[in-house]
């Protein structure tokens, strides 16, 4: 594989399609009360507020981790990457 087939446009689009939706959409995985919100699939990678009631002009609680970030982005360019191998062997058959 060289570098074009590593960076063909249905992987990019797919790719970014994928992110988007999984990193813009709270993590709905987790229940209960004063949980905060917490961002990214698989990993999450930015998250605010949840814990112990705040006092006044106490800051909300904020985390972005850039390795769950890099978790994330490895995770699907590789499913984007299978997609369209699984695509394109099934289509060859045809």
């Amino acid at each position: 594989m060289n570098f074009k087939q590593f960076l063909d446009w249905r992987k990019i689009l797919i790719f970014v399609i994928l992110i988007l939706v999984t990193s813009a959409i709270r993590n709905l995985f987790i229940g209960g009360a004063d949980i905060g919100a917490n961002y990214g699939f698989p990993f999450n990678f930015y998250g605010y507020g949840g814990g112990p009631p705040l006092y006044p002009g106490q800051a909300v609680p904020s985390y972005f981790d850039y390795g769950a970030l890099v978790g994330n982005i490895i995770v699907w360019y590789i499913v984007s990457f299978l997609i369209v191998f699984v695509y394109d062997k099934l289509r060859r058959k045809k």
